[in-house]
């Protein structure tokens, strides 16, 4: 019988998650020291129970590395080695497809690409004239173009044939892109047009951001407590909006806000949004481990929504205020643990200097019950922005607030 193509669909216990990565982690190895060890070798002894979570692991690992390798990926192979899993392997590819995009976008503020990659570079995509290749992933390439009619820059992103190689593939990656497109907010990348060519290659084209991303601002520099109150308060009122139309954003982290040269940021990266008419039926493990919120972690999939996207933007306002992140291991399994189970530190303990009513707003934010956390991105924004009048009402008698910058328009 074929299973939904989840990794928990069966919840692992404490102790089936460190035989998770104890098979894992040689899996792994092998992969870096250049062998191709078989899947079928390391589920030989694994309780059947257990077999579906190895195997959407295991898998997920293989894919990531092959793609490293540029080799093309079938999910029919896979299908075909195992076809009692048939929707799982589905679902796997599924899964590492939404995961390539959403990387792909973040490549927008423009790293170099791989040499002996431009051969196949297009000169011109319906009225777009192609600039430079920013960069690729496991989905697709992203070019720096320029629109020869409205004459400005912009990011064009074009799949891989193989990720489009049915006609259904290329009206979904489209269908995605329209959601996209209806996104109309001043601190959300926009998506400007999509398109196909004759020979059936599709793209989508949004706004070019000259600039970087927070998590590089973060590694480069510590925000100070208004700049870092102000720059929260504003993603969570993009969030906001997204949520009222009916999507979550499901991997919100530092590297999926890019800021322009004026420092003005832009949530990015909806690549594993699910709408809201699809909660329950996303995969349970989505999202990048150190941000995740204790249901993504638990892989309970079916309990995601917006409050999710508030966990993990907690975890980024933990980050700006103290220079590090509220969950810190080099251990994946232990991460979830300590994400689902593990109380936060507070902020002050850190620093005693932050203010304690952004303590106080970054633990609600933070808190393991979803019911605990603040309902709406708009709550949040909220109380973030009467501190930053409080605050700057006390600036203009004192100089009350550390570190104190410009608005973030």
């Amino acid at each position: 019988m074929n299973e939904q193509p989840s990794p928990s669909e069966s919840m692992l216990s404490v102790s089936g998650m460190r035989r998770l990565d104890e098979i894992c982690d040689p899996f792994e190895k092998a992969w870096k020291a250049g062998q191709r060890p078989r899947i079928e070798d390391y589920l030989a002894n694994v309780p059947e129970a257990e077999r579906s979570q190895v195997l959407w692991e295991l898998l997920a690992l293989e894919l990531a590395y092959r793609r490293d390798a540029n080799e093309t990926l079938n999910p029919e192979e896979y299908q075909q080695r195992f076809p009692e899993h048939a929707e799982l392997v589905q679902g796997v590819f599924r899964e590492k497809s939404r995961q390539a995009d959403s990387s792909d976008q973040q490549v927008t503020t423009g790293p170099e690409p791989a040499n002996g990659e431009e051969a196949d570079q297009p000169i011109q995509l319906g009225r777009y004239k192609i600039a430079t290749r920013l960069g690729a992933g496991g989905f697709g390439i992203v070019y720096r173009g320029y629109d020869e009619e409205l004459r400005r820059n912009v990011a064009i992103k074009v799949p891989h044939r193989q990720r489009i190689a049915q006609p259904e593939d290329v009206e979904k990656y489209l269908a995605e892109a329209r959601i996209l497109a209806g996104l109309d907010h001043p601190h959300i990348v926009p998506v400007h047009d999509v398109g196909r060519t004759e020979d059936g290659l599709c793209y989508v084209v949004s706004k070019f951001i000259e600039g970087s991303d927070l998590a590089r601002k973060i590694r480069e520099t510590r925000f100070g407590f208004f700049e870092s109150a102000q720059l929260v308060a504003t993603v969570a009122e993009a969030l906001q909006y997204a949520h009222e139309k009916r999507l979550v954003h499901r991997d919100l982290k530092p590297a999926n806000i890019l800021l322009d040269s004026r420092n003005k940021p832009y949530l990015t990266d909806f690549g594993l949004a699910l709408k809201e008419e699809d909660f329950g039926k996303g995969a349970g493990i989505a999202g990048t481990p150190a941000y995740m919120s204790p249901e993504q972690a638990n892989g309970e999939g079916h309990l995601v929504d917006g409050r999710s996207d508030i966990f993990s933007l907690g975890v980024m306002f933990y980050e700006l205020l103290t220079g590090r992140r509220p969950f810190v291991t080099s251990d994946r399994v232990e991460l979830r643990m300590l994400i689902s189970t593990a109380e936060v530190r507070p902020p002050r303990q850190l620093d005693v200097t932050i203010p304690k009513e952004l303590e106080r707003i970054c633990l609600k934010a933070l808190a393991k019950r979803a019911t605990e956390r603040y309902t709406t991105a708009f709550d949040l924004a909220d109380d973030l922005r009467h501190w930053l009048y409080g605050a700057l009402k006390c600036s203009v008698r004192t100089p009350c607030v550390k570190n104190r910058t410009r608005a973030i328009v």
